[in-house]
């Protein structure tokens, strides 16, 4: 029985982990340690001034540790706390994670779950829902009925084989799960340019010198790539990128011939 560490940046109570609790409490010995509160958006912020308070519940039958904090520092509570998880499953996120994924906490969550040893690998999994569902507050009572069919279905056939293929040797693989209902997957590139999904420049007040994300990032249905995520994206298609542990680029520091030099 695999041992999965569930974590996320949409809170302990967030529908997507529970879905994927529901997608995997019958053939996976699950864990959740995850933020308190909705914390879309903070990428790899972690609380150095104050530290973290953290408590205990449950959430669908499932063990529980919530930090309110950010999703790094959950991953800072994990680290020495457990013996190593096999993956790390951050997600599912309301809201795509395309390209880099940099300002995500569900990313930075995987990522530096992995930095730390958390587990062996990881799965990032994301839902391109409608925008005013990014920052939604989750309680942990919400029916998951309405989403049997579509995420779930498709998503606990996908686990399944991401198991079976153990991610296909990658470290990571980062997935988008389209806004309507499909089984069709798509290995796919991450996206070059993020102004190929939303459209730029975001919307800003001269006069008051603020601008505002969420009504400046529209997403934009042209010049994307088949073979990118957001083409899968747009032409309703769930997309698998893999991902390597790192941005290390081993082939450069193998090139370099003077390892050590003096100025």
């Amino acid at each position: 029985m695999k041992r999965i560490l569930l974590t996320g940046d949409d809170g302990y109570q967030s529908i997507g982990t529970r879905l994927v609790i529901r997608a995997l409490k019958s053939t996976c010995d699950l864990t959740v340690v995850a933020t308190k509160s909705q914390m879309s958006g903070v990428g790899g912020h972690v609380t150095l001034k104050t530290g973290v308070d953290w408590g205990e519940d449950t959430i669908d039958g499932v063990k529980a540790l919530w930090v309110d904090g950010y999703p790094a520092d959950a991953m800072e509570f994990v680290a020495g706390n457990f013996p190593i998880f096999d993956y790390i499953i951050s997600g599912i996120n309301l809201g795509a994670n395309v390209g880099p994924g940099f300002p995500s906490g569900t990313v930075a969550a995987a990522v530096h779950g992995l930095a730390l040893h958390n587990a062996k690998k990881a799965i990032i999994l994301s839902w391109h829902v409608a925008q005013q569902q990014y920052l939604r507050i989750h309680n942990g009572t919400e029916s998951l009925d309405p989403y049997e069919s579509y995420p779930l279905k498709p998503l606990r056939e996908l686990l399944q084989t991401f198991f079976k293929k153990n991610l296909w040797g990658a470290a990571m693989v980062n997935v988008n799960f389209p806004e309507s209902p499909t089984n069709r997957i798509r290995m796919t590139r991450p996206v070059e340019n993020m102004q190929t999904f939303y459209e730029y420049p975001i919307e800003k007040n001269i006069n008051t010198h603020h601008f505002d994300y969420m009504s400046g990032k529209i997403p934009s249905s042209t010049n994307h790539k088949p073979d990118e995520e957001v083409g899968a994206l747009m032409e309703n298609v769930i997309s698998v990128t893999p991902w390597r542990k790192n941005l290390f680029d081993e082939e450069v520091f193998t090139k370099i011939s003077e390892k050590e030099f003096t100025l």
